[in-house]
């Protein structure tokens, strides 16, 4: 019997044909998608066992907890570090420190960092200095899948830290594969675990896409649970704060943030979505850059969007840049600053396009050529779900998109090697096997990778492809073609005249029978 895939995984039915709308269609799309957060979210379970985690941070701080870590990977980690920036001065006002934490360090706020997530023991030995009996670990990681949030589980769990982990994914799809001190991988992890969190919040849009829904769902509930543990311990209604009273706090933290999210969509939001999206696009396509600026958390909002479209579409990492208006130092260096960004914003040419997030009446005046767009924002929420929709949609009308799934991902872990392998499978209409092959293929420069190639791990893969200068942006193209029986050059030859992988697909019909290779399972014995 298949392996039942996991939600994050899963392809929506609903965005199925996502790469065939145009800018109107896509907005209205996505909007209903980020809706079914809400509807997954504000259901009775779900308030019900964020309502226990609050009590469980209350209890616990009467006991003598004085410490909360947030840890994850990628998104995961940004949003711990924007979630303790909002939350730090009233958990410190009653003495409880919010330590966030990323894999990879501070450049992973702004950066992928190849295999930061994967080194277990190197994790364990960062993570041990801010573990122990008084403090309280939360692991973040929608697909209940990353390495480094099961290596915090498994540390704290040996220092006696009450231990928490928040997904979007059912917990009987948490990864499996092998971990050092973890046979069974993080499925083993979360049998440690004093309170797991999985929402149900359906498939992602974009499949595979996390930082989406996923992302979301995080911020929601962290934001949620947080702010009512802030409320019960404010000296005024502790002694009010009874169980049903910290739900009811949660449950219209949410619904407030339902109603922006409802408002900012209707009308001119609506219109000024779509402007964005097509101007975007038009300066991806045109081979032009994306930037985008903001001020108080629109513009830290800016910030975590603008990080996350290099390893999701494979962009060049200067392709897409976000500025924020005096930036917490602990979160950023001065380079994200928008002051120090000025000279590169009157750098910018028709080509280009500037998106300019307002939070209540804000704006700034670049002297740029750019095109520049104007979209009102008024907090975190709010700016993520807007700016979400415009990157993602601008990267589907710029071909970087096939059906649902993220045709150009970076391979920089396991987790994004597997899925790389499922979206070749999928696409290219071969087995996994066969798709695996061709990943490999693209990875060692191969058109026939030897059988002691494939034995390799994906770790040594990775390597090996970062040894010798091989991309991991495009290797999902490459690989789809060469699954379909195209040469290794041939298929650099079709993704240079047809950057547009449907396109390039088709145009491998029209082929010179000499550019093609016969794939593995047409063989004759």
């Amino acid at each position: 019997m298949a392996t039942r895939l996991p939600r994050s995984e899963t392809p929506h039915p609903r965005t199925r044909d996502l790469d065939r709308l145009g800018a109107a269609g896509l907005v209205d799309l996505l909007h209903a998608c980020d809706l079914e957060v809400f509807d997954g979210v504000c259901v009775p379970n779900v308030l019900d066992a964020l309502r226990d985690f609050s009590v469980l941070l209350t209890e616990a701080h009467r006991a003598g907890m004085r410490r909360v870590v947030l840890a994850g990977a990628g998104t995961s980690g940004r949003l711990a570090h924007l979630i303790a920036a909002r939350h730090a001065a009233s958990c410190q006002a009653s003495g409880v420190q919010l330590v966030p934490w990323i894999a990879g360090g501070a450049r992973a706020l702004l950066h992928a960092v190849e295999g930061a997530e994967d080194d277990v023991v190197a994790i364990r030995h960062e993570l041990a200095q801010h573990l122990d009996a008084q403090t309280i670990y939360v692991g973040i990681s929608c697909g209940l899948s990353a390495p480094c949030v099961a290596a915090g589980v498994l540390e704290a769990h040996a220092r006696g830290s009450t231990t928490v982990v928040f997904g979007t994914n059912d917990p009987a799809t948490a990864r499996r594969a092998p971990l050092t001190g973890l046979p069974g991988g993080f499925a083993q992890a979360l049998e440690l675990v004093d309170c797991v969190l999985a929402p149900d919040v359906g498939f992602e849009p974009l499949t595979g896409s996390s930082r989406m829904k996923g992302g979301t769902a995080t911020w929601l509930c962290l934001d949620a649970v947080l702010h009512a543990f802030a409320c019960a311990l404010a000296p005024l209604v502790q002694g009010d704060c009874t169980r049903e009273v910290l739900r009811d706090r949660i449950a219209s933290r949410i619904e407030r943030s339902r109603s922006l999210a409802e408002a900012s969509f209707a009308g001119e939001g609506r219109t000024r979505r779509i402007v964005a999206i097509e101007a975007a696009a038009a300066s991806i396509r045109g081979g032009g850059c994306l930037r985008v600026v903001g001020r108080g958390e629109p513009g830290l909002a800016a910030v975590l969007d603008a990080s996350e479209c290099q390893p999701t579409f494979g962009v060049e990492p200067d392709r897409v840049r976000a500025f924020a208006a005096s930036p917490p130092r602990e979160l950023y260096d001065e380079d994200v600053g928008l002051d120090a960004a000025r000279e590169e914003l009157e750098r910018l040419d028709a080509r280009d396009c500037l998106i300019v997030v307002r939070e209540d009446g804000w704006t700034e005046d670049v002297a740029t050529a750019a095109r520049v767009v104007q979209i009102d924002c008024e907090e975190m929420l709010d700016a993520k779900l807007t700016l979400n929709a415009i990157s993602t949609s601008a990267f589907v009308l710029a071909g970087k998109v096939f059906g649902n799934r993220m045709i150009d991902v970076a391979l920089s872990n396991a987790k994004l090697f597997d899925r790389a392998v499922r979206i070749v499978a999928d696409v290219a209409h071969v087995s996994e096997p066969e798709a695996k092959r061709s990943v490999v293929a693209v990875l060692h420069c191969q058109d026939e990778p030897s059988s002691e190639i494939l034995e390799l791990s994906v770790h040594e893969h990775l390597e090996h492809a970062r040894l010798e200068n091989v991309s991991r942006s495009g290797v999902v193209p490459r690989a789809v073609l060469h699954a379909r029986g195209v040469r290794l050059g041939a298929a650099e030859a079709i993704l240079s005249t047809h950057p547009v992988v449907r396109d390039a697909i088709d145009a491998t019909a029209l082929r010179d029978p000499e550019s093609r290779r016969t794939p593995p399972g047409s063989r004759s014995s």
